[in-house]
């Protein structure tokens, strides 16, 4: 009857359309965000394009209507995937943003779940068709590869996730098996869509449910992670490597994170490589309870680090958020790496009163070493420099230089040996403690230069030229042996110094 029923006060209907924040995709420099946006029609999907450094199109490109999307990026395009209830389509955009086709491609029909990747020459898309797991490969000029999607697996997958490596693709989902929970399986797919597996094997199975897989590739292994919830134990965000030979590295899983109790959800796992570390993200919720109801609920998002070798790096991870406490639910966590960093693509509420809705909402997160941490290579550290295992603020290459536990670089003490002994008639050289380079070369004195020619003491030779054989020569027992004229005068010399010893005795006998 128009009679407000409640005490609360009334909230206006929300005047801006809300963006749901949906995949993102790193190109050669510049991040392609895919966000559902019902401006213009309803589910309908647009893309932005983000540098590095955080500017944003002025306005974003509108692709078309559907759900569920994904992105990734190859040939200088990259390639949107979405299921339009019913026809999978497929559209490309530019890293210059630029659309070069006027209407998507459609890649199949009665198609759910898709994903995609690129395997250096052509877009793999792996998608739900029925209650089996099909794909179809799309070139880079957008245009279908096959007469009809093939079928990776006859099975019905309850999400999906597929990245390429040098020669295979591998495709990973969830499904349920009997009288078990959702499970994570794999199968390799060659780069001409084969199958390289005869059976799918599994990657993430035990107690509970393993829920949403996703993957990335850091040129040698895939990283495989999921959340994981069971009854008898807290939720997890677990990880395991998948060689590629299709050899899960990690039978038992990695466990990233562990729910510091059993209220808390863990969920929406997603993975990146940045160069140098696996890079993870997932929804965390922290709950309290009494008497039965919530009374408190911190919401964020959680980032931690795993090495190729499948070590955590962080044992307490990055928060970024909070995120909005009533809009905890809403999907779509999503993030990419390439050489000039790391983006997460979420949704956050805007609570202005003129707008009152979720944006979609990136974050450029930092994931490499400050000065002064430890490190492998320089690609690990923000300055790009990794001397004796620590980040260095600056290069630090001198012989006589070192890099200390701040990340300053500085001086070697006097005592640390810069050159090591060539040989035996060589020497070793140490820093002097007030120059970052090495002293100059030296060599014993009594075996001269390598070719100089010289005598034992470094003379002239007096009864023979500097012929082939003159100088000094290592022997192979790593001695130093002297040729030619110099081993004349060696021989004279020991005997005039046997003579004296034999003399000297025989004036004590005497």
């Amino acid at each position: 009857a128009g009679m407000l029923l409640g005490s609360e006060p009334s909230q206006p209907f929300t005047r801006s359309a809300p963006q749901i924040a949906r995949a993102i995709a790193s190109g050669s420099d510049n991040f392609l965000a895919v966000f559902q946006d019902e401006r213009t029609e309803r589910n309908g999907l647009r893309a932005a394009r983000m540098t590095p450094t955080g500017t944003l199109d002025p306005e974003s490109l509108e692709l078309g209507a559907g759900n569920s999307p994904d992105v990734a990026f190859g040939s200088g395009v990259f390639a949107v995937v979405w299921a339009a209830g019913g026809p999978l389509r497929l559209r490309r955009v530019g890293e210059d943003g630029s659309l070069p086709a006027s209407t998507p491609l459609e890649v199949a029909t009665s198609a759910y779940r898709p994903a995609v990747t690129f395997d250096g020459r052509d877009f793999m898309v792996a998608f739900q068709r029925g209650t089996t797991l099909q794909g179809r490969r799309v070139s880079a000029t957008g245009a279908t590869l096959e007469p009809e999607p093939f079928e990776i697996n006859g099975v019905l997958p309850l999400s999906l996730d597929i990245a390429a490596g040098p020669t295979a693709h591998l495709v990973v989902w969830s499904e349920l098996r009997s009288g078990r929970g959702e499970e994570i399986y794999g199968r390799r797919i060659a780069h001409d869509g084969t199958a390289l597996d005869p059976i799918s094997f599994p990657i993430g199975t035990g107690e509970g449910d393993q829920q949403s897989p996703r993957l990335a590739f850091d040129g040698e292994n895939w990283l495989v992670v999921w959340s994981e919830t069971s009854p008898s134990s807290p939720s997890r965000v677990r990880a395991a490597r998948v060689a590629g030979d299709g050899t899960v590295l990690d039978p038992l899983g990695v466990v990233v994170r562990t729910a510091a109790d059993d209220d808390d959800i863990l969920r929406e796992a997603e993975v990146t490589f940045d160069g140098s570390h696996f890079v993870v993200a997932w929804f965390e919720a922290e709950r309290t309870f009494a008497d039965g109801r919530e009374t408190s609920r911190t919401t964020f998002n959680a980032v931690a680090r795993l090495t190729p070798g499948g070590v955590l790096v962080d044992e307490t991870p990055a928060r970024l958020g909070p995120r909005e406490p009533e809009y905890w639910t809403s999907p779509g966590l999503g993030i990419a790496s390439n050489a000039s960093g790391t983006v997460i693509l979420d949704s956050s509420h805007d609570p202005r009163p003129d707008l009152r809705a979720m944006r979609a909402t990136l974050y450029s997160v930092s994931t490499v070493e400050g000065p002064g941490a430890p490190c492998v290579e320089g690609r690990m550290c923000a300055s790009g420099f990794c001397a004796d295992g620590v980040c260095c603020e600056s290069e630090c290459d001198g012989e006589c230089e070192t890099c200390s536990s701040d990340g300053s670089c500085g001086l070697r003490d006097a005592s640390p040996e810069c050159r090591p002994a060539a040989d035996a008639c060589d020497v070793a050289e140490v820093c002097t403690g007030d120059s970052p380079v090495c002293p100059p070369d030296d060599r014993i004195p009594m075996c001269g230069g390598p070719t100089d020619g010289g005598g034992v003491d470094g003379g002239p030779i007096a009864d023979g030229g500097a012929g082939a054989d003159a100088g000094s020569t290592p022997e192979a027992s790593g001695g130093c042996s002297v040729h030619g004229a110099r081993s004349r005068d060696l021989s004279a010399l020991l005997l005039a110094l046997l003579g004296l010893v034999l003399a000297t005795r025989r004036r004590q006998s005497s």
